[in-house]
């Protein structure tokens, strides 16, 4: 699986759950100015990952605001913190989103 094909599933993965959670109103942030472009006009960016976009998309008008944003990726950085917790964590009962804490890449 290529790159890009990995992120639009990360994208269809995040709606799913999204829509399991009853959220409507979130954003999502990406280092891929790819994918993002391609969600941002609705059109496939390689025909490796159509099902999944396709389906990604028809998940993405159920929610009534969703903000698709930028980032470089050095400010990424902190995910690469949290990974490592999630995979180091000795836990299995709970989930990594109940330790993350509301982190802004962007104040420092």
């Amino acid at each position: 699986m290529d790159e890009v094909a990995a992120e639009v599933y990360a994208w269809l993965i995040v709606f799913q759950w999204a829509k399991r959670n009853n959220w409507h109103d979130f954003a999502l942030v990406t280092d891929s100015s790819v994918v993002l472009q391609a969600f941002s006009t609705e059109r496939y960016p390689n025909w490796k990952c159509i099902p999944w976009f396709s389906t990604a998309i028809k998940l993405k008008h159920n929610f009534s605001n969703v903000s698709m944003q930028s980032i470089n990726r050095t400010h990424l950085a902190f995910v690469d913190s949290l990974a490592n917790s999630a995979r180091c964590s000795e836990s299995d009962k709970l989930s990594p989103l109940h330790t993350i804490q509301r982190i802004n890449p962007l104040n420092r």
